[in-house]
This record gives C-alpha cells, structure tokens and sequence, in this order.
C-alpha cells in the first residue's frame, strides 16, 4: 500500500528531532518530512496527505503560498502548545503529550484523513464479548450474513481477532492466507492491492480475513501492525467492515479508535452485568464518542453434540433473529 506523507514542521529543533525520531521508529507505514525553518516548508514543493505545524508556518502559510500551494500540504493540523487550545480555522493536536499518546492521536488523524479521502464510505463494527460468550462467533457470522440480505450489493469484510478461532473449523474450509500473510505483506515495499485481497476468502458472499492459525501469533501482534493493517483495510473499498475480537488481545485500543460502533455481546443477570460494566467504563475513560451497544443473548452452545455445531445449523436458527435486532440497532443509533 502506499505509504501515506506527513509533513511536521516546528520552530523547536529539539522537539522535530525527538518527536520525528519516536516517530519512524514507530510508524514503519510513513514518509516523514520536517522543517524547523519557515523557509524550508515555502521551498518545498513535495505533496503531502498531513501537515502538522506550529503557529509560525501556520502563519507562513496563509501569508506566502498561493491556494495551490497550500492543498500540496493536504490535511492541516496546528500543533499546539497550550492544552485545551482550539482554532477556528485548523483542528488541533496538542503537542506535549506523551510520545505513546501523540502516536494514537497521529492514527486517529491518519485514519480520518484516509476516510475523507476514499471515495468510498466505510463503516467500522466491533463486536466483543467481555463474558466469552461460547456463540460470540456465530453471533458474529450471523450479524454480517443480516449485513449481506440487507445490503446486497455491499461489499462487507468480515475480521476475526479471537486469540483461539475455530472459524476454518466452523465453516469446513482451511483458507491458504490468513491474518497473519496479511501482516507480514504490509510489511513489504510496493505491497500490490491484489495480493492483500488474495488473503481474504469467502464466506456466504462475505470476504473474510481468516484468523491466525495459531493464538500465539496474535499475542505477538504489537500496536503498530494493528495500526497498519487497519489503515490498509481502509483504503480496499469495503463498506462494511465487522471485527469479532477478545478484551485480552494486545491493541486493542487502537482498534476501539477505529471503530464506529461497538457491540457487546452478554446474557442476561447480575453476574454477566458485572463483566459489562468493567469494560464500559474503560471505554467511557477511553473513547467516549464511541457508540456502544450492549445485546443480550439468551442462546447457548452447551446442548450442541458433537457434530451438531454446524454454521448452517445454527444460522437457521434463532441466532439470526437476534443479530438482525442487533443490526437494527446499530443502523437506528447510526
């Protein structure tokens, strides 16, 4: 995929240096560029996707260069040193936060930056399951097949993240390329369009990014990849994209910061309630613009019998009438 150019530009030498190190060292996906000079940013003649810049090039900007010059710097960012500053004409990033958080707010900006520029609008659902729930994936499979009967003509990604997936199992199939192919291609230069989607496989019209073999790779998944893998799926041209993941997996705030909404999926009772609101309130701390669900399934999978648990079986069943509610929700919060 190509690799997305941001320009930093700050008056503070020492700050450009450190924040511009942190920064490539930790962020394989980009092409920085910086300037501690006015005059380097006006003589630069480079295109750029992000452009994060003090008051002084803010200034220099609307001062010296011309309309064109200034859509070469794409979407601008005012790096602030003021907590709480706000600016009528640039969104604003605070400056002197810590160097984790700045990269979170970076892939925030990155990932609303790639949105408002895909022609292509996508929406982002998370479904997790703070109380394991057994039919958590085929709740979740259900939901994009509801997806699929009610928008035909969509193209829908379905994820699963869950650290031990018995989805090749379940749907009588063992993919050639899996989550884990995925990852390790983006890690390579000049990544083609078609050799990402052939990771991805079919289920019931639905394409699907099959989940690591094993659980251990995916504890072995740093931030930085989610970050990357996310970023690429958005600018494949899905409408929809699901993610069925577990509270455990490593990253997983950078996958709420990506999300539109959110599913959770438990049962009904006082014990289960306990297990919703621990995860609740790290999510109200953490993001509280997220739109969060919370859906009850009575259902269970404990009476299945060996050879029962079937994907056919159970999708003709009632599960399907309960992601359909859940969908439905969804859309009506939306």
């Amino acid at each position: 995929m190509r690799k997305q150019r941001i320009l930093l530009c700050d008056t503070d030498e020492a700050y450009v240096q450190a924040l511009s190190a942190f920064l490539i060292t930790t962020m394989k996906d980009l092409k920085l560029t910086c300037f501690s000079s006015v005059e380097g940013m006006i003589n630069d003649t480079e295109n750029y996707d992000i452009s994060l810049i003090s008051d002084e090039f803010a200034e220099a900007a609307s001062g010296y260069l011309n309309s064109n010059e200034v859509m070469r710097l794409g979407k601008i960012y005012l790096l602030c040193g003021t907590m709480g500053y706000s600016s009528d004409i640039y969104d604003v990033v605070y400056k002197f936060q810590p160097m984790r958080e700045f990269v979170d707010s970076l892939c925030r900006v990155r990932n609303e930056n790639i949105r408002a520029n895909t022609s292509v609008k996508c929406m982002w659902t998370g479904i997790c399951s703070p109380i394991h729930h057994e039919l958590q994936l085929p709740f979740a499979l259900a939901y994009v097949a509801q997806l699929k009967n009610t928008e035909p003509a969509s193209r829908i990604l379905f994820m699963d993240l869950e650290d031990n997936s018995i989805l090749p199992e379940l749907c009588g199939f063992v993919p050639d390329r899996n989550i884990t192919d995925y990852l390790y291609l983006l890690e390579s230069e000049g990544i083609e369009r078609g050799e990402l989607l052939d990771c991805m496989c079919n289920v019931n019209g639905v394409s699907c990014l099959s989940p690591a073999r094993y659980f251990q790779e995916l504890t072995e998944v740093d931030p930085d990849k989610w970050r990357n893998l996310f970023l690429s799926i958005q600018e494949l041209g899905f409408e929809r994209v699901v993610i069925l993941f577990d509270t455990s997996m490593r990253g997983m705030e950078v996958l709420l910061s990506c999300l539109d909404n959110l599913l959770l999926l438990g049962r009904e009772g006082d014990y289960y309630r306990k297990y919703d609101r621990q995860i609740m309130n790290f999510i109200s701390d953490r993001f509280s613009g997220l739109d969060t669900l919370a859906t009850m399934l009575p259902l269970s999978g404990l009476n299945l019998t060996d050879g029962t648990y079937q994907l056919e079986h159970i999708l003709a069943g009632n599960l399907s009438a309960y992601a359909r509610e859940a969908m439905e929700a969804v859309a009506g919060a939306g």
